[in-house]
């Protein structure tokens, strides 16, 4: 973990997601200086967002993503960005397979 403090969070700032996580499979690697972790996540735009297109926002810390595909077709680096400790994908589909491979050292 990093020096950055915890931030509070207000209960007024919460809403609805915009996706649901419908299922998860994980897959490591462990090795002595790094490992590797594939994912697998069904994912579903919620009903409050059905018809309005947000980024999907997914929270990691000090993961570098090796590899990123949606419904088994990867991802162009247009598609989605790395900032800080978040992975924003652009313009989801309403349900897809999303696939991940990371690093963690």
């Amino acid at each position: 973990m990093g020096d950055a403090k915890p931030t509070s969070i207000l209960r007024s700032a919460y809403r609805p997601p915009d996706y649901r996580i419908e299922s998860v499979e994980l897959a490591f690697d462990l090795g002595e200086s790094e490992t590797f972790v594939d994912a697998r996540l069904d994912v579903r735009r919620s009903d409050a967002a059905a018809h309005d297109v947000r980024p999907l926002v997914l929270d990691g810390e000090d993961l570098e993503l090796l590899e990123i595909a949606i419904d088994g077709r990867l991802l162009a680096p247009t598609e989605y960005q790395i900032e800080d400790d978040k992975l924003t994908i652009f313009r989801p589909p309403a349900r897809f397979e999303l696939r991940t491979r990371v690093r963690i050292h």
